[in-house]
């Protein structure tokens, strides 16, 4: 077992790529209504929904000594999934994010954590997808920036605002959440909302991906592996 103490975050990504041949071992752990829900994907994102629930039923089994077969999930409202029958003695938190070809994981012990990665790819509607999601302050920097500075600018916005409510459990709405607002410096910074106090960090994968990290709460080390 791999101790994971509540005084950090454990963060791990890899390419789908790396674990193709172990789909059809991964598709037996899914559960009756994990199997439903992969038959119902076309072939791409099928193979990437088993390869997903795969690597994160052995990242887990790592943490709590239980055979990944033997792991199942509940879920939240917003469709966040939750460890079930955990023999760990706490609350393992964790949080999944995949885009194009990589997916990236995140655990920790006793607190919520969200993250979400995205490929940078080109946006026709870039400002109208800003005005919708993003907050204010967001929303007018990106209106001073052109090409591929407005380009990453607007894909760090957009994967620290999904990491943030999913650190909060929610779901990505139009307007409303809006209220939250972030600094634009460098290093780790909390969400400026006294009703969703939340650290954020930039995650550094891959050139042509964003990622970041949400934190509900206080600031805790984070220990990135690459898992392939």
């Amino acid at each position: 077992m791999i101790p994971l103490e509540s005084s950090s975050v454990h963060v791990w990504h890899t390419a789908f790529d790396c674990h193709s041949r172990e789909s059809h071992v991964f598709q037996r752990w899914l559960s009756v209504g994990e199997k439903a829900r992969a038959d119902k994907l076309k072939r791409p994102y099928r193979q990437r929904f088993i390869l997903t629930r795969g690597l994160l039923r052995k990242l887990l089994s790592r943490y709590n000594g239980q055979p990944p077969e033997k792991i199942h999930f509940s879920y939240t409202p917003s469709g966040k999934p939750l460890l079930l029958g955990s023999s760990f003695g706490k609350a393992i938190e964790f949080n999944v994010s995949h885009s194009n070809n990589r997916v990236a994981f995140a655990f920790t012990v006793g607190t919520p954590i969200g993250i979400d990665l995205e490929f940078k790819s080109a946006r026709k509607y870039i400002d109208q997808i800003a005005y919708r999601f993003f907050s204010k302050k967001d929303y007018e920097q990106l209106q001073t920036l052109t090409g591929n500075e407005k380009l990453n600018a607007f894909f760090k916005a957009w994967v620290a605002n999904e990491a943030s409510v999913k650190a909060w459990g929610h779901s990505l709405k139009t307007h409303p959440f809006s209220q939250y607002t972030r600094s634009s410096d460098k290093e780790p910074v909390a969400l400026h909302s006294e009703k969703y106090p939340c650290s954020l960090f930039d995650l550094a994968f891959h050139p042509d991906f964003a990622a970041a990290l949400a934190i509900k709460g206080d600031k805790k080390t984070i220990i990135i592996k690459k898992y392939d």
